[in-house]
This record gives C-alpha cells, structure tokens and sequence, in this order.
C-alpha cells in the first residue's frame, strides 16, 4: 500500500507547471497580446466614435466565442480528460464537425443581417459590419479549438501554431494599410482577425490527431453530459457577457458609439493583467479535471491556492499602474483624455473581482456545476445593468464601469460561497 501511495500523481507543483505555463503565456502574448497592440494602435489611429464601433464588433465576436466554449469546448475539456488517445481524438473530430455546423450558421445569419441593415439603413455605421462579424467570429472559434484541443493533449506549442499565424497576418495586414498611407476601419480588422484564424486552424488540422468516422459509442455517456451541462453553461456564459458587456452596450445606447469608445479605451489598461488568467486557465482546466475523480480536496485545495496567488498579482499590477498612469497614458494613446485616471482606478477594482470569480467559477466547471454557476450570475447580471443605466446618468462611463463592478463583486461574493459550501457538504 505505501508503496502505491508513493507512485501515485502528486499535486501538480510550481516547477512540472513552469514549463506548460511559460509556453501558455507565450500563447497568450501571441494571442491577446496582440489584441492589446492592435487595440492601442486603432485608439491612436481612430476617431473614438470609429474605435466604439470595433470594441462592440469584437464584444460580439467573443460573444460568439464563448457560445462556442459553452456548448463546446468547454464541456470537451472536462469531459476528455483523463481519456485514452484514441477516444480523444475521435470527441475532438465530432466536435470540429459541431463547431463547423454551428459556423455555417452563423454565416448565413451574419449574411440575412447585413442585407437587412443595409436595406433598413444603408448610411449606419453598423450596416456594414455584419458579415465581417459573422466570419470573424466562426474562424476564431476554429482557432479557439485547435488551441484548447492542443492543451488537453498538453502539446502548449501546437497552439503556438494558431495565436503566431494569426499574429502575421493582422500585423502584416496592418503593416500594409499603413504602409500605403491608408487608415484601417473595424471592418477590415475584423477580417484581419479571420484570415489569420483561419491560416492557423489549417496549418493546426495537418497535425492534429482527429477521427472523424471512427465509431463513437464510448462516448455517448460524455455526450449526454456535455449537452445536459452545455445548457447551463450556455446560459451562465450569455449572462456573464451581458454582466462584463454593461458599460460598453450601455454607453453605446445612450451614448454612441463615442460612449462605448471611451469605455473600451480605458478597459485597454488592464488588459495586459487580463491575458494571464486564460493562460492560467488553459493549463489549469486540464490538469483540475484529472483531478476530480482521484482526490478532489486536493484539486479544490490547489484552485484556491491559485486564485489567491491570482488576486495577489492583480493587486499588485493594479497599484503599479496607476502609479504610472500619469506618464504612461500619453505615451500609449498619444493624447490626454481628463476622465481616464478615474476609469482606469474603477477598472483596476473591477479586475481584482474578475480575477477571483474566474478562477472561482474554474474550480465550479471542473465540478461540472453549470447550473449552479448560471443560476448565481443571473441576479449579478441584473445588478450590474440595473447599476450601469442608474449611475451612467449622473456619472456618465465611470457610473456605467461602477455597474461592472457592482456585478462582479457580487459574482465572487457568490461563486466563493457556493465553493464553501461544497466543501462543507463533502466534510459532511
């Protein structure tokens, strides 16, 4: 008996993740990274009406992103983990086939939009943007799922593969435009980010390991689940959008596209901070679910462990940041903006509550408690809108941001809750 205690996996330490993780940073750089640049280049280059319109474009697109990751990859994650290859490779070929099918009809919807818009009102901002939209969004999921595919298997550097393709081709595309003297418009970003999901998805498809007719009744159990819990998850991410979404839509309602602009431009200051949770997520997701099974006060010890450590950097990124806020602005944006050290401060509280629900809500996935999650964000998203269309008529972009905050304070209190609670039911 010592002897099988002995060779039994240990808790994953710092130095067996240091590795994975350095190259999921490497991802993320290539990934977000290159979001934040494009990001404060289109802030510098654009009018802020014209910058508006491309963060509610990309909300949109990562609207669609996280349908897929509900329905999809997300319940891939936790359901393949611990499988033989074979069975993994046969689940990962049905749902490329699912997320190829849900793309098809996303484009014909983006399609019947754009003919709708244009013939509503040819002359509005929004009227051309449909289908970049819609193909923007299917290729990043196919993108989105060659990378998480990459992590269950732990090959960190296929997904290299995706985030570097799509890297050359929006800064070549980029480098191009400016090259010619001409000013790029969120449309033309936005098809930037499709040509290099989809250069990346194609280069990943020729060494990924799928079956694509290989006999799948070994499945039909995880299938069943996956779509039981996808529900839930579907439900909790929508809401979750709408939550995190309130400043930006709010702003773009009562505001314009200049509101929404003025949000999404002092949002680009944490966002550095913000592409090491999903890096930390993409390593952890994985390794937390092979854990569920065999030890799981051990994995519930470890997700804690990991959010603290989480919590801890953001804080000390926040107070660095506004430390240099003064100097840094102008240098980033090219101009001064009054308001922003005010909204970057609300941003900074509002990243110290995100970075805690989301490795909460992480540990509540690994349990495969969609529903709990869902039924806890729908009275944080009610909260966060109600609080944003309050405050933003005396406060303006801080009054709505506050209503982000309000929402996602909330969402921690609650998913935190939940966890303890589970850990005190499991102690009996």
């Amino acid at each position: 008996m010592s002897t099988t205690r002995e060779r039994r996996p240990r808790l994953p330490a710092l130095a067996a993740l240091r590795a994975p993780l350095l190259l999921s940073l490497a991802n993320q750089l290539l990934g977000s990274g290159a979001n934040f640049v494009v990001g404060v280049y289109l802030a510098r280059s654009l009018a802020l009406a014209e910058f508006g319109l491309y963060g509610i474009c990309y909300g949109l697109c990562m609207l669609y992103l996280g349908v897929g990751n509900a329905l999809l990859l997300t319940q891939m994650t936790v359901s393949m983990a611990g499988q033989p290859s074979a069975v993994q490779a046969a689940y990962a070929g049905r749902v490329l086939a699912g997320i190829l099918l849900l793309g098809s009809v996303l484009l014909l919807a983006g399609a019947a939009s754009a003919a709708a818009l244009w013939r509503w009102d040819a002359a509005s901002p929004y009227a051309g943007l449909a289908a970049p939209v819609a193909v923007a969004a299917a290729l990043m999921l196919c993108g989105e799922f060659f990378i998480t595919y990459a992590y269950i298997r732990h090959h960190e550097r296929a997904a290299l593969l995706v985030n570097a393709a799509a890297l050359v081709v929006v800064a070549g595309g980029l480098a191009l435009l400016h090259g010619a003297g001409m000013a790029p418009d969120a449309a033309g970003v936005l098809l930037l980010y499709a040509g290099g999901n989809a250069l990346g998805a194609a280069l990943a498809y020729l060494s990924a390991p799928l079956a694509w007719r290989q006999p799948l009744p070994q499945l039909r159990c995880h299938w069943r689940s996956a779509r039981g819990h996808g529900g839930w998850s579907l439900g909790g991410m929508a809401i979750s959008w709408v939550q995190a979404q309130s400043a930006t839509y709010t702003l773009a309602a009562m505001l314009g596209p200049a509101g929404a602009g003025l949000a999404n431009l002092s949002r680009l200051f944490i966002s550095p901070f913000t592409f090491l949770v999903p890096a930390v997520n993409k390593i952890a997701l994985p390794r937390l679910a092979a854990l569920r099974a065999s030890d799981p006060r051990r994995m519930r010890r470890l997700a804690t462990r990991l959010a603290l450590a989480m919590v801890l950097l953001a804080a000390l990124y926040a107070l660095l940041l506004l430390s240099c806020l003064g100097w840094l602005a102008p240098l980033l944006l090219g101009y001064s903006v009054p308001q922003l050290p005010l909204l970057v401060a609300v941003w900074c509280l509002v990243l110290l509550f995100q970075v805690g629900r989301s490795c909460g809500a992480l540990l509540l996935q690994t349990q495969m408690k969609f529903r709990q999650l869902t039924l806890i964000t729908l009275p944080c998203a009610v909260l966060a809108v109600g609080t944003a269309v309050l405050l933003m008529q005396r406060y303006q972009a801080a009054g709505a941001i506050a209503g982000v905050l309000a929402g996602e304070g909330l969402l921690a209190l609650l998913i935190w809750k939940e966890i303890a609670h589970g850990a005190r039911t499991e102690l009996g």
